[in-house]
């Protein structure tokens, strides 16, 4: 047919090849052959006739594939078994490439054997083996993937891909090691944050798993829809502990679908433990994605993704679990530290132990649109001695106060999800981050690029805010956001260029916080404000707070 589309794109009436059969066939598998390579064909639609005669139809997709004799075919695939008397096919270029050829179809039984291997996960995402998968179980479908048809004497056609999710299924059978599953959430992006006019954010994603420097580990993908071996909107970031302010994160590898092999790279020259926290960064649009991550390798840390929950009986449940799991972690950290890192001459964790160093110490607490990437045992400092109910609460107060601070500030943005809300003035789909990071001179923090660098001594912060009450009027009756100090930072980062004066501006945000509608409650004067503004002056004020 001469033209680039002959119903893969525009299907109709009698476009396409019909195909009648004898009888009814279950199938869900086709391939179709040219004459000879051409540009590749990117639409493909499928219409069937069932057994009594009712035209049907069902998605499909259309992939090029080269064969053992270096020539290409293209396999059909249906998301499901159909079964068909009489089917058309129709396919289409891209690029308005003229030339529509087939020389060949074939049409495959319905073979069970992939929705068999598929079935051995509990989870659409084929991270977590069902409960009942033993070895004999894998061992059975193995027999079927080395099995050859008995009528063509050919394997089945996806056997090497086939192959490669049965060898996942075993990792992950034999695997002792294995972390719990993350769930990747797809909102966090920076594709979705053009519009804001300033950075200080980033999208990484904790794992709740450090690595060292030149450790290797797995790291298994899962999706919901795509298969092993595919890439992925996914990028495994390694971050160094209590790091220097530069070159503390680097972008590992994309990941695909399946097992990844990773080598953990050295960051950083400074002399003290080398590794960190590991991170995933979603670099997609599409909220419809499932991402699940899971890692054999590295050691378990307390993680804690309060992300978008909003249930309180869920969000109460998952910081209790927190809280203790913190308790234990960080009461067992000298004794797994001198197990997993000391006298291990051939890492890069082989240093006498030091708490405000070993990469044991690290965790990270996900929030909307804050995270703390911070030392595990200053932040139980922060939540207090008392019992795990008490510290749960003081924790989910401070939480809360922050969640709250970050809502207030990018309000004053003219930043929000509510209803009505443009799209140029949405909230960030990043986060801000505070970080535990060495500081220079004679800082106590700072405000990098994408993040917030804070000392040790400045971490049990996280713990003292509480969410501020008001009456019916609006008027402060209880509670404390953050210091003048984080206040201070988060203003450089979401402060515009268009407007910002360093130092200055970053520090209304500070008054935002600070502020409980009384005069001694914020650093400046409103006589000061009145006099300068009604001065007849150019320029800056020469109060800082003015």
């Amino acid at each position: 047919v001469d033209d680039w589309d002959e119903g893969g794109a525009y299907p109709g009436g009698n476009k396409g090849v019909t195909v009648e059969f004898d009888q009814a066939y279950e199938m869900n598998y086709i391939t179709l052959a040219e004459d000879m390579d051409r540009t590749n064909y990117s639409y493909v639609n499928v219409k069937y006739w069932d057994a009594d005669g009712k035209e049907m139809e069902t998605n499909a997709s259309i992939s090029k594939v080269k064969a053992e004799n270096d020539r290409y075919y293209y396999a059909i695939k249906l998301p499901k078994k159909i079964q068909a008397k009489k089917i058309r096919i129709g396919v289409g270029r891209y690029g308005s490439v003229r030339g529509i050829y087939i020389s060949e179809l074939r049409f495959y039984h319905y073979d069970s054997l992939e929705d068999d291997i598929m079935s051995l996960y509990s989870d659409d995402m084929h991270t977590t083996l069902r409960e009942d998968v033993t070895a004999a179980t894998i061992e059975t479908l193995q027999k079927r993937v080395d099995e050859k048809d008995e009528a063509t004497g050919e394997y089945h056609p996806e056997r090497e891909l086939l192959q490669r999710e049965l060898d996942t299924a075993k990792e992950i059978l034999n695997n002792t090691s294995l972390n719990e599953v993350i769930a990747i959430h797809p909102e966090i992006t920076a594709v979705k944050d053009g519009h804001l006019g300033f950075g200080g954010l980033n999208a990484w994603q904790p794992l709740g798993v450090t690595a060292y420097a030149d450790e290797e580990i797995v790291v298994y993908v899962g999706h919901n829809e795509l298969r092993t071996g595919a890439n992925t909107s996914l990028k495994l970031m390694a971050t160094q502990y209590h790091a220097e302010g530069s070159s503390f994160v680097q972008e590992v590898q994309t990941l695909k679908v399946g097992r990844n092999v990773v080598r953990i790279p050295k960051l950083q020259s400074i002399d003290v433990e080398k590794g960190g926290s590991l991170y995933v960064m979603y670099t997609g649009n599409n909220v419809n994605d499932k991402y699940g991550v899971r890692i054999s390798g590295g050691t378990k840390v307390p993680m804690l993704d309060l992300y978008q929950v909003t249930d309180e009986t869920e969000r109460e449940t998952r910081i209790k679990k927190y809280v203790q799991e913190l308790n234990v972690h960080v009461k067992d950290m000298e004794k797994q530290h001198n197990k997993l890192h000391k006298g291990n001459e051939d890492n890069a964790v082989d240093y006498d132990y030091d708490k405000q160093n070993c990469i044991l110490g690290t965790t990270d607490i996900m929030l909307d649109q804050m995270m703390y990437s911070v030392a595990a045992e200053q932040v139980l400092n922060g939540i207090g001695s008392g019992t795990v109910e008490e510290q749960t609460k003081n924790l989910s107060q401070a939480l809360k106060a922050m969640d709250e601070m970050m809502t207030l500030f990018y309000q004053h943005k003219g930043l929000s999800n509510a209803e009505g809300a443009t799209a140029k003035d949405r909230l960030p789909s990043q986060h801000l981050n505070i970080r535990y990071h060495r500081m220079f001179g004679t800082a106590f923090m700072y405000a990098g690029g994408n993040h917030i660098g804070i000392e040790w001594g400045s971490i049990p912060i996280v713990g003292s805010a509480r969410p501020v009450v008001r009456d019916e009027n609006g008027k402060h009756i209880s509670g404390q956001y953050f210091g003048w100090g984080i206040a201070h930072e988060i203003g450089h980062d979401i402060n515009q260029a268009v407007y910002a004066i360093a130092e200055i501006t970053n520090n209304y945000f500070s008054v935002l916080a600070q502020a409980k509608d009384t005069n001694d409650s914020v650093r400046f004067k409103y006589e000061d404000v009145y006099e300068k503004v009604t001065s007849n002056t150019l320029g800056k004020s020469n109060d800082v707070f003015t």
